[in-house]
């Protein structure tokens, strides 16, 4: 796989990656949901994929730094979500050639309009009274696959991480922790794939910079002002490019 990206559009991706970790950074989620789609845009489906990979391991690991310490209570259940993250994400990043950018686009688009178009009507998940084996291995197959295949996988997990009834202090580090899990093995299986040579492994790593810039940033912000007017723009853009990309797809 080949990127080229003249210097007005690294410019671009790197705006884009700075701005999607404060996202974040700051409500714990929304990281490829922002860059995929438009990145793809820049340098096609394949490649934004995988130049978001890296980035968004680096900024689980980042906030994982910060809030470790709020890891307790949940392993019982969330083993489970973990386990089928692992053969997902696996699976997923081995099926990644093997789908075409029309495919990509679709899901792609799918995946940011089925998780904007919600969070902007302010949806609410229904709650699961208990949790159990097969609920969250099957969460984590299906959020694996989509994390080997596009890297979209937070609105899955964050789907079922709020019907479990997590509250915020439990909710970031577990849907980091989750990330990080699916990120490694996709990361791990692109280099085994041969998929980070060249450019895209350096433009990938570059981006690593403003992601840590922006993860830092979006901890600092959600100390400190409201998320509603802040996340509600972002999720407007986040729609208007899955929608963009669903007609790529589609027409």
């Amino acid at each position: 796989m080949e990127v080229q990206l003249s210097p007005a559009q690294l410019l671009a991706a790197t705006a884009v990656v700075l701005v999607a970790s404060t996202v974040k950074g700051s409500v714990g989620l929304g990281f490829p949901v922002i860059t995929v789609p438009v990145l793809s845009a820049l340098a096609g489906p394949h490649a934004a994929v995988a130049l978001s990979a890296l980035p968004t391991l680096a900024s689980n690991v980042f906030i994982l730094g910060a809030e470790r310490s709020r890891l307790r209570g949940r392993w019982p259940e969330m083993r489970w979500v973990l386990g089928g993250l692992v053969v997902g994400s696996a699976a997923g990043a081995r099926a990644f050639h093997l789908l075409s950018a029309e495919a990509l686009y679709v899901v792609l688009g799918a995946v940011a309009v089925g998780y904007s178009l919600p969070a902007l009507l302010r949806a609410r998940w229904v709650k699961l009274p208990r949790a159990s084996a097969a609920s969250g291995l099957g969460v984590g197959l299906v959020a694996g696959v989509l994390c080997g295949t596009t890297t979209i996988f937070g609105p899955v997990l964050a789907g079922y991480l709020d019907a479990r009834g997590l509250g915020r202090d439990e909710f970031v580090p577990w849907i980091t922790v989750s990330f990080l899990v699916g990120v490694l093995v996709q990361v791990l299986s692109f280099f085994q794939l041969g998929v980070y040579r060249g450019a895209v492994f350096r433009v990938a790593v570059w981006l690593c910079v403003p992601v840590l810039a922006g993860t830092a940033l979006g901890g600092w912000l959600r100390r400190r002002m409201p998320e509603h007017a802040f996340r509600t723009a972002l999720l407007v853009v986040v729609l208007l490019s899955g929608l963009n990309l669903l007609a790529r797809g589609l027409l």
